[in-house]
């Protein structure tokens, strides 16, 4: 099953295949990039705490497709526990089940803020 946020207008079949095509072989495939901003912890606004080493670090998209039983799976979990996710990933990770990332490096913008928008528009332009 394939979950896609609205939010992302620019999404391609490229990527949707590519997340198909890894949750076919390992059960999950969910859209990311690695982290490329330096990322600061910050405990107390506005004092940074430290500086979080981002080698680790990737940012989660969508497209997430996952394998239905699995996803079932973790959300029946969730409904037993109450634990609360910000995306699918979450809930598979929640019952153990390795997420598979697929890297994507073309733009794949959330609008979230009216000045996404503007650069969405722009982007659908070009």
């Amino acid at each position: 099953m394939t979950i896609h946020d609205a939010a992302r207008p620019l999404v391609t079949p490229a990527l949707i295949s590519e997340t198909v095509r890894c949750a076919h072989k390992h059960g999950s495939g969910v859209a990311g990039r690695r982290m490329v901003d330096t990322v600061k912890l910050v405990e107390k606004a506005p004092v940074v705490s430290r500086t979080v080493d981002r080698d680790q670090l990737w940012t989660v998209q969508t497209p997430q497709t996952f394998r239905l039983d699995l996803l079932r799976q973790a959300y029946a979990r969730l409904a037993e526990t109450g634990a609360v996710v910000t995306d699918d990933a979450a809930a598979l990770e929640q019952i153990g089940v390795p997420v598979r990332l697929v890297e994507w490096a073309p733009v794949n913008l959330k609008v979230t803020i009216a000045e996404d928008l503007a650069v969405a528009a722009a982007l659908l332009r070009i």
